[in-house]
C-alpha cells in the first residue's frame, strides 16, 4: 500500500520540484534586468515575492 502511494506521489513531487526551480531561476534573472521597474515594484515587494519561491526549497 505504502509503495503503490509513494510510486503515484514522486512523479508530481518531482515535477513540483522542476517547476519551482525554473520560477526560481527565472525571477532571479528577470528582477534585476528590468521586471521591477516595468511592474513598479519596490525592493521589498521583490524580496517577497522571490522570497515565496526560495521557501519551496525548505
Amino acid at each position: 500500500m505504502r509503495r503503490k502511494n509513494l510510486l503515484r506521489l514522486m512523479p508530481f513531487l518531482v515535477l513540483c520540484y522542476f517547476v519551482n526551480h525554473i520560477a526560481r531561476s527565472s525571477i532571479r534573472v528577470a528582477g534585476p534586468n528590468g521586471m521591477n521597474d516595468a511592474l513598479g515594484l519596490p525592493s521589498t515587494m521583490f524580496g517577497m515575492a522571490s522570497g515565496v519561491f526560495f521557501m519551496g526549497l525548505l
